[in-house]
């Protein structure tokens, strides 16, 4: 059976390695994802698992508004790597607040204050 490895691919199109020779921001979603999630199934590479996450469920952001019984359709997706997912994106959201911190933004009007409180609440449910 022909693998869809990341292993056979050209070293310039694996997700890794493309990141560490051009950058982060070189690298689709799909790719992006596929790092974190590492590896595949059988026959579909992370690339391919990461397409199928993204094409459910649409943004990164749509993924932090999610349970974890929404992902068990995805075959090869365990709790390890969901673990994994939920954790980078609320390492994005955290990363996200301190900027907002480090600015230390003068409250003048209902905008400053919702701009301030929006990254916190958004992801509530």
């Amino acid at each position: 059976m022909p693998t869809n490895s990341i292993s056979n691919w050209p070293k310039d199109d694996r997700p890794r390695e493309k990141l560490l020779q051009k950058g982060e921001k070189t690298l689709s979603n799909s790719e992006l994802l596929a790092i974190l999630l590492r590896t595949g199934t059988k026959g579909h590479s992370a690339v391919d698992l990461s397409r199928q996450i993204l094409d459910h469920f649409g943004t990164f952001r749509a993924m932090a508004h999610t349970d974890p019984s929404q992902w068990r359709q995805f075959k090869g997706l365990g709790n390890a790597k969901l673990a994994q997912l939920k954790a980078a994106i609320e390492i994005g959201r955290r990363f996200r607040e301190e900027e907002i911190k480090e600015d230390r933004p003068q409250i003048k009007n209902a905008q400053d204050v919702a701009d301030l409180l929006i990254p916190r609440m958004r992801d509530l449910k």
